[in-house]
């Protein structure tokens, strides 16, 4: 018997149909410690139901860049052999898109994306410091 396909269950459809666009760019994502095309989701337009196509695909993208680092995140594989299973036509699944010689990139690509996380999180932690020493300051007054 077949399983049911539990991930991205309501965009199944658009991921299966999506085309691979040869100018696609390629980003780090943080929260998937991956890298991404930007053909891999389809427009949030097209999806219905408020489902977030990218939170449900992360694992997918973590289990490939793993595999382009030659170093198999198992935690993630079911995930990657259920999406290859749903939606085999997944521009994620490229060959060119797993290839070992993307690792330098990967590699570069993360220190650079956690490099700017952090630095936002230190930025953003001073914003919010600042405000509450105004609102001490006020409520003190």
């Amino acid at each position: 018997m077949r399983r049911p396909c539990t991930i991205t269950v309501n965009s199944r459809p658009q991921l299966q149909n999506l085309q691979p666009d040869p100018q696609a760019r390629v980003f780090y994502d943080v929260f998937a410690d991956a890298l991404v095309w930007s053909d891999e989701t389809p427009p949030l337009m097209e999806v219905g139901n408020g489902e977030l196509v990218g939170s449900k695909l992360r694992g997918v993208w973590h289990y490939r860049t793993s595999l382009i680092e030659g170093n198999p995140k198992e935690k993630f594989r079911a995930a990657w052999e259920e999406a290859l299973r749903c939606f085999p036509n997944w521009p994620g699944f490229l060959s060119e898109r797993r290839d070992p010689a993307l690792a330098p990139m990967a590699k570069e690509m993360r220190e650079t994306g956690m490099k700017r996380y952090e630095e936002s999180e230190e930025y953003w932690e001073k914003k919010f410091q600042a405000s509450q020493a105004r609102k001490a300051a006020s409520g003190a007054a």
